[in-house]
Protein backbone atom coordinates (compact mmCIF):
# COMPACT_ATOMS: atom_id res chain seq x y z
CA UNK A 1 0.00 0.00 0.00
CA UNK A 2 1.33 3.61 -0.80
CA UNK A 3 1.45 6.18 1.42
CA UNK A 4 -0.57 9.17 0.90
CA UNK A 5 1.40 12.36 1.54
CA UNK A 6 -1.74 14.62 0.12
CA UNK A 7 -3.71 17.57 2.61
CA UNK A 8 -7.24 17.75 2.20
CA UNK A 9 -8.43 21.60 0.42
CA UNK A 10 -11.60 21.96 1.11
CA UNK A 11 -13.69 25.76 0.08
CA UNK A 12 -13.20 26.81 3.83
CA UNK A 13 -9.16 26.87 4.07
CA UNK A 14 -7.08 29.33 6.42
CA UNK A 15 -5.38 30.73 3.12
CA UNK A 16 -5.57 33.77 3.09
CA UNK A 17 -4.00 35.42 0.06
CA UNK A 18 -4.70 34.35 -3.55
CA UNK A 19 -3.34 30.83 -3.78
CA UNK A 20 -2.70 29.16 -7.28
CA UNK A 21 -3.75 25.64 -7.50
CA UNK A 22 -2.04 23.83 -10.94
CA UNK A 23 -3.37 20.59 -11.83
CA UNK A 24 -0.16 18.13 -12.23
CA UNK A 25 0.12 18.64 -16.15
CA UNK A 26 -0.40 22.68 -15.69
CA UNK A 27 2.66 22.43 -12.63
CA UNK A 28 4.59 20.03 -15.32
CA UNK A 29 4.33 22.94 -18.31
CA UNK A 30 4.82 25.44 -16.05
CA UNK A 31 8.22 24.30 -14.62
CA UNK A 32 9.53 23.19 -18.06
CA UNK A 33 8.73 19.16 -17.83
CA UNK A 34 8.00 17.33 -21.11
CA UNK A 35 6.13 15.13 -19.22
CA UNK A 36 4.38 14.52 -15.48
CA UNK A 37 6.57 11.41 -14.47
CA UNK A 38 9.29 13.95 -12.55
CA UNK A 39 6.49 15.30 -10.50
CA UNK A 40 4.48 12.18 -9.46
CA UNK A 41 7.95 10.68 -9.05
CA UNK A 42 8.76 13.65 -6.18
CA UNK A 43 5.05 13.49 -4.98
CA UNK A 44 5.27 9.57 -4.10
CA UNK A 45 8.81 10.21 -2.41
CA UNK A 46 7.05 13.09 -0.55
CA UNK A 47 9.55 15.69 -1.76
CA UNK A 48 6.31 17.71 -2.75
CA UNK A 49 4.21 16.95 0.82
CA UNK A 50 3.68 20.74 1.68
CA UNK A 51 2.66 21.27 -1.79
CA UNK A 52 0.36 18.66 -2.43
CA UNK A 53 -3.44 19.19 -1.84
CA UNK A 54 -6.39 16.45 -2.64
CA UNK A 55 -9.71 18.58 -3.60
CA UNK A 56 -12.62 16.71 -2.08
CA UNK A 57 -13.47 14.76 -5.55
CA UNK A 58 -10.29 13.64 -5.18
CA UNK A 59 -8.67 15.50 -7.61
CA UNK A 60 -4.91 15.86 -7.10
CA UNK A 61 -2.81 19.96 -7.72
CA UNK A 62 -0.09 21.27 -6.58
CA UNK A 63 0.27 24.69 -4.58
CA UNK A 64 2.42 27.21 -6.45
CA UNK A 65 3.31 29.60 -3.82
CA UNK A 66 2.38 28.14 -0.46
CA UNK A 67 2.55 30.52 2.58
CA UNK A 68 6.40 30.50 4.29
CA UNK A 69 7.81 28.16 1.78
CA UNK A 70 9.66 28.66 -0.86
CA UNK A 71 7.63 29.07 -4.30
CA UNK A 72 7.36 25.22 -6.04
CA UNK A 73 9.28 26.27 -8.53
CA UNK A 74 12.32 27.22 -6.63
CA UNK A 75 11.63 24.39 -4.40
CA UNK A 76 11.58 21.58 -7.51
CA UNK A 77 15.21 23.67 -8.65
CA UNK A 78 16.59 22.96 -5.09
CA UNK A 79 16.08 19.28 -4.88
CA UNK A 80 16.80 18.12 -7.95
CA UNK A 81 19.92 17.49 -10.20
CA UNK A 82 21.30 20.06 -12.33
CA UNK A 83 21.80 19.03 -16.00
CA UNK A 84 23.55 20.26 -18.92
CA UNK A 85 20.02 19.25 -20.58
CA UNK A 86 17.47 19.70 -17.89
CA UNK A 87 15.11 21.65 -17.41
CA UNK A 88 16.17 24.64 -15.23
CA UNK A 89 19.43 25.95 -17.15
CA UNK A 90 21.61 28.86 -15.94
CA UNK A 91 20.58 32.06 -18.00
Amino acid sequence: MKKQFFKSFSGNTAMTKKTTFWTISEAARQLGYKSRSQLYRLIEEGSLRDYVYQDQKGRTYLLAEPEGKKDLYSWVKSITRWQVNGVFRCV
